[in-house]
Protein backbone atom coordinates (compact mmCIF):
# COMPACT_ATOMS: atom_id res chain seq x y z
CA UNK A 1 0.00 0.00 0.00
CA UNK A 2 1.33 3.37 -0.99
CA UNK A 3 2.26 5.65 1.43
CA UNK A 4 -0.08 9.03 1.68
CA UNK A 5 1.14 12.23 0.33
CA UNK A 6 -0.41 15.54 2.10
CA UNK A 7 -0.05 18.79 1.00
CA UNK A 8 -1.70 21.79 0.80
CA UNK A 9 -3.86 24.26 -1.82
CA UNK A 10 -5.28 27.57 -2.39
CA UNK A 11 -8.53 28.07 -3.67
CA UNK A 12 -9.91 30.76 -5.75
CA UNK A 13 -10.83 32.87 -2.92
CA UNK A 14 -7.16 32.58 -0.97
CA UNK A 15 -8.48 29.27 1.58
CA UNK A 16 -5.80 26.72 2.16
CA UNK A 17 -7.07 23.06 1.65
CA UNK A 18 -5.12 20.13 3.00
CA UNK A 19 -4.95 17.16 0.20
CA UNK A 20 -3.84 13.72 0.74
CA UNK A 21 -3.34 11.85 -2.66
CA UNK A 22 -2.57 7.96 -3.16
CA UNK A 23 -0.95 7.21 -6.47
CA UNK A 24 -2.42 5.06 -8.65
CA UNK A 25 -2.03 1.91 -9.24
CA UNK A 26 0.28 0.38 -12.30
CA UNK A 27 -2.78 -0.63 -14.47
CA UNK A 28 -4.85 2.69 -13.82
CA UNK A 29 -1.13 4.94 -14.37
CA UNK A 30 -0.06 3.11 -17.55
CA UNK A 31 -3.77 4.08 -19.24
CA UNK A 32 -3.23 7.44 -17.89
CA UNK A 33 0.39 7.77 -18.60
CA UNK A 34 -0.91 6.74 -22.52
CA UNK A 35 -3.91 9.33 -22.30
CA UNK A 36 -1.27 11.98 -21.62
CA UNK A 37 1.19 10.72 -24.55
CA UNK A 38 -1.93 10.91 -26.49
CA UNK A 39 -2.44 14.79 -25.21
CA UNK A 40 1.12 15.98 -25.06
CA UNK A 41 2.74 13.71 -27.94
CA UNK A 42 3.08 16.20 -30.89
CA UNK A 43 4.20 18.92 -28.65
CA UNK A 44 6.09 16.22 -26.16
CA UNK A 45 7.77 15.32 -30.04
CA UNK A 46 9.28 18.82 -30.74
CA UNK A 47 10.71 19.46 -26.75
CA UNK A 48 12.43 15.78 -27.40
CA UNK A 49 14.00 16.73 -30.51
CA UNK A 50 14.74 20.01 -29.48
CA UNK A 51 16.32 18.77 -26.03
CA UNK A 52 18.29 15.60 -28.19
CA UNK A 53 19.52 18.30 -30.67
CA UNK A 54 20.48 20.71 -28.19
CA UNK A 55 23.76 19.65 -26.28
CA UNK A 56 23.97 22.44 -23.86
CA UNK A 57 20.25 21.74 -23.28
CA UNK A 58 20.82 17.98 -23.12
CA UNK A 59 24.04 18.67 -20.44
CA UNK A 60 21.74 21.08 -18.15
CA UNK A 61 18.68 18.75 -18.18
CA UNK A 62 20.83 15.63 -17.46
CA UNK A 63 23.09 17.11 -14.60
CA UNK A 64 21.37 17.98 -11.25
CA UNK A 65 20.98 21.39 -9.94
CA UNK A 66 21.82 22.91 -13.30
CA UNK A 67 19.24 25.97 -13.83
CA UNK A 68 17.70 25.94 -17.07
CA UNK A 69 17.50 29.88 -18.99
CA UNK A 70 13.52 29.38 -19.44
CA UNK A 71 14.00 32.58 -21.92
CA UNK A 72 16.32 30.60 -23.81
CA UNK A 73 14.60 27.11 -23.56
CA UNK A 74 11.32 28.90 -25.33
CA UNK A 75 13.09 30.00 -28.14
CA UNK A 76 13.95 26.88 -28.92
CA UNK A 77 10.46 25.53 -28.91
CA UNK A 78 7.32 26.61 -30.98
CA UNK A 79 5.31 27.46 -28.31
CA UNK A 80 1.97 28.62 -29.70
CA UNK A 81 2.62 24.96 -32.30
CA UNK A 82 2.92 22.75 -28.84
CA UNK A 83 -0.16 23.99 -27.46
CA UNK A 84 -2.15 23.94 -30.79
CA UNK A 85 -1.33 20.13 -30.64
CA UNK A 86 -2.42 19.76 -27.13
CA UNK A 87 -5.52 21.89 -27.97
CA UNK A 88 -6.80 19.98 -30.57
CA UNK A 89 -5.36 16.75 -28.07
CA UNK A 90 -7.68 17.44 -25.84
CA UNK A 91 -10.73 18.18 -27.95
CA UNK A 92 -10.14 14.52 -29.19
CA UNK A 93 -10.33 12.86 -25.84
CA UNK A 94 -12.63 13.65 -22.91
CA UNK A 95 -10.16 16.20 -21.03
CA UNK A 96 -12.34 16.48 -18.16
CA UNK A 97 -12.61 12.71 -17.85
CA UNK A 98 -8.70 12.99 -18.09
CA UNK A 99 -8.70 15.42 -14.87
CA UNK A 100 -11.20 13.49 -12.91
CA UNK A 101 -8.93 10.14 -13.62
CA UNK A 102 -5.85 12.36 -12.56
CA UNK A 103 -7.36 13.27 -9.69
CA UNK A 104 -9.46 10.02 -8.40
CA UNK A 105 -6.92 8.76 -5.57
CA UNK A 106 -7.29 12.41 -3.96
CA UNK A 107 -9.19 13.77 -0.77
CA UNK A 108 -9.29 17.67 -0.17
CA UNK A 109 -10.56 18.25 3.16
CA UNK A 110 -10.95 14.48 4.38
CA UNK A 111 -13.26 14.43 1.43
CA UNK A 112 -12.66 11.73 -1.47
CA UNK A 113 -12.79 13.40 -4.75
CA UNK A 114 -13.91 10.82 -6.99
CA UNK A 115 -17.63 11.30 -4.99
CA UNK A 116 -19.27 13.61 -7.59
CA UNK A 117 -20.68 15.74 -4.80
CA UNK A 118 -17.24 16.56 -3.16
CA UNK A 119 -15.68 17.22 -6.58
CA UNK A 120 -18.14 19.82 -7.63
CA UNK A 121 -17.84 21.20 -4.35
CA UNK A 122 -14.38 21.81 -4.49
CA UNK A 123 -13.63 22.99 -7.90
CA UNK A 124 -17.32 25.07 -8.10
CA UNK A 125 -15.58 28.32 -9.70
CA UNK A 126 -12.47 27.05 -8.16
CA UNK A 127 -10.54 25.60 -11.96
CA UNK A 128 -6.97 26.82 -11.13
CA UNK A 129 -6.83 24.50 -7.69
CA UNK A 130 -8.36 21.66 -9.87
CA UNK A 131 -5.67 22.33 -12.55
CA UNK A 132 -2.64 22.73 -10.00
CA UNK A 133 -4.02 19.54 -8.36
CA UNK A 134 -3.87 17.70 -11.32
CA UNK A 135 -0.37 18.72 -12.02
CA UNK A 136 0.69 17.32 -8.58
CA UNK A 137 -1.03 13.86 -9.23
CA UNK A 138 1.29 14.31 -12.76
CA UNK A 139 4.33 14.85 -10.95
CA UNK A 140 3.72 13.02 -7.48
CA UNK A 141 2.52 9.69 -9.72
CA UNK A 142 5.68 10.03 -11.87
CA UNK A 143 3.89 9.86 -14.97
CA UNK A 144 6.31 11.73 -17.27
CA UNK A 145 9.14 9.53 -15.84
CA UNK A 146 9.37 8.36 -19.37
CA UNK A 147 10.73 11.61 -20.72
CA UNK A 148 14.07 11.17 -18.96
CA UNK A 149 14.41 7.99 -19.72
CA UNK A 150 14.14 9.16 -24.05
CA UNK A 151 16.48 12.12 -22.84
CA UNK A 152 18.92 9.59 -21.10
CA UNK A 153 19.04 6.88 -24.15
Amino acid sequence: MPMPIEFTLTDADGNTHKYTLLTHRATEGTALVLKLVDVGGDGLGRIVEAVLTSEELLAALMSKGVEVDLKALAEQFDIRGIVRDVRRALADIDGADLLRELVRHCSRDGKPLHVDANFDEAFRANYGELFALAWRSVQENKFLGFIGALVGS
